[in-house]
């Protein structure tokens, strides 16, 4: 793993192939004094994960990458609403790139026209202080180099745009996106007005829990789901949230 060039005060390392760039920085970290704001990025990423430990595909072309930033003391307890600031960084970034309107999935992905383009993954180290943050973007790839099971559920930036990019300049562009938010956050009221699909039935579903059906009516501060089952409102702070189809 080799440095590449600094950022906007970033450090960015790359790596030609990784089994995980989560993994990967995460080793990295625990031997260094000052981890933060270091960004890992693979061309290559061979056994990728997204929530509840899923398999995360990674054909060839795709941009893996992970950040890490140390929280301030005060900034623990809004982890959850740096999360949902990150893929809103990431729809910003993707939205400038192609000029083209992309949706932010509550609670970690970028779809376009409803097809997932890009996931984002988190996780805290107590030890370091420091949230790992992994993102995993279909850039170059084709949706037909995914299994046939998720290529009518997801598209590609190539595929969207009719031609490649430089991995480098988007990781780029991402962070032009992402330091002005970690520097002055929108609220909570703001944030909820990004999440596609307000006001629309939705289901809400998780692989150890039961399922919830209702309205979406956005987020709180604490970055959870606000569904309205039947005048009930309720709150989530994870699932899998999709469409209801009528």
């Amino acid at each position: 793993m080799r440095q590449v060039l600094s950022h906007k005060n970033w450090k960015i390392l790359h790596t030609t192939e990784t089994d995980s760039t989560q993994d990967l920085l995460r080793n990295w970290i625990s031997q260094q004094s000052n981890p933060d704001k270091t960004l890992v990025v693979s061309l290559n990423q061979n056994t990728g994960r997204g929530r509840h430990k899923r398999q995360w595909e990674s054909p060839a072309g795709n941009l893996s990458f992970s950040f890490a930033l140390t929280l301030a003391p005060n900034d623990l307890k809004d982890a959850a609403q740096w999360n949902l600031l990150f893929g809103l960084a990431l729809k910003q970034s993707l939205q400038s790139l192609l000029q083209k309107e992309f949706q932010l999935k509550w609670p970690n992905d970028v779809l376009y026209q409803n097809k997932k383009v890009a996931g984002l993954l988190s996780e805290y180290l107590p030890e370091q202080n420091t949230l790992l943050v992994g993102v995993g973007l279909n850039l170059n790839s084709s949706p037909e180099d995914f299994s046939p099971a998720l290529q009518e559920s997801i598209t590609t930036v190539r595929h969207i745009a009719e031609r490649g990019f430089c991995p480098f300049m988007v990781t780029a562009r991402f962070l032009n996106h992402l330091s002005p938010l970690l520097s002055a956050p929108v609220s909570p009221e703001q944030l909820s007005q990004e999440f596609c699909w307000q006001n629309q039935e939705v289901i809400l579903s998780d692989d150890i829990g039961p399922c919830f059906s209702g309205q979406f009516l956005g987020i709180n501060d604490q970055g959870s789901l606000i569904l309205n089952q039947n005048g009930h409102i309720s709150y989530h702070q994870a699932g899998d949230l999709n469409l209801r189809k009528s």
